[in-house]
């Protein structure tokens, strides 16, 4: 048997906020699923959490040498269950209609095949087969692979010039930075270097009378 099925009948909560819930879950794993309804804040997801656990102690007891990890959701179907009819009561005697809605829950679980059945011998396609033996190797191309050569040569020819742009800027930025290295020694040098003082002359001091 490949599949579980199990059904949750007139839960108290509308269809749209269980289907948020069923969302979450739909083909996931059992591991998986249990992680995302025990950390969701949506109150359908306990309901749904314990209807799931039924499903997968149904499998365990139909099959005892079932391995749980390979179970996972292969369908999850809300539809809507009976509507209940309640009144609300308003001004002047007067009473407004309140639907509480119901769901019903059908959960199917799938048992997720062997990867040793599924994997396939691959074909050997490293060597090209000759479709057409007829035909010689050497044979002249078409306007159509001309065309698809000339524009790989063009697109090849656009990445040189490119190439080609980045490293005459890489040297002009190098040149740059060494003629700025060269001027800055050349200022530090002239600072290092003491100035000459210039001998003041003293003024001829007025002879004494």
């Amino acid at each position: 048997m490949d599949e579980y099925r199990v059904k949750l009948s007139n839960i108290r909560i509308a269809p749209r906020k269980v289907r948020l819930v069923a969302d979450l879950i739909r083909n996931t794993d059992v591991d998986e699923a249990t992680y995302q309804l025990q950390y969701s804040t949506k109150r359908a997801s306990d309901p749904m959490l314990k209807l799931m656990n039924s499903a997968v102690a149904n499998a365990k007891v139909q099959d005892s040498s079932l391995d749980t990890d390979s179970l996972f959701i292969k369908e999850i179907r809300v539809d809507e269950g009976v509507t209940l009819k309640r009144l609300r009561p308003v001004s002047r005697g007067r009473a407004h209609p309140i639907a509480k809605k119901t769901s019903h829950i059908t959960l199917v679980l799938g048992v997720a095949s062997s990867p040793d059945s599924s994997q396939e011998k691959p074909s050997d396609t490293s060597k090209p087969t000759n479709t057409n033996k007829g035909q010689d190797s050497t044979a002249p191309l078409d306007a159509g692979d001309k065309e698809q050569d000339n524009a790989s040569s063009g697109v090849n020819a656009t990445e040189k010039e490119a190439q080609n742009n980045k490293d005459n800027a890489g040297k002009k930025r190098q040149s740059q930075k060494a003629s700025t290295k060269t001027d800055k020694k050349k200022k530090e040098e002239d600072k290092g270097t003491p100035r000459k003082e210039q001998k003041k002359e003293t003024p001829p001091q007025a002879a004494s009378s």
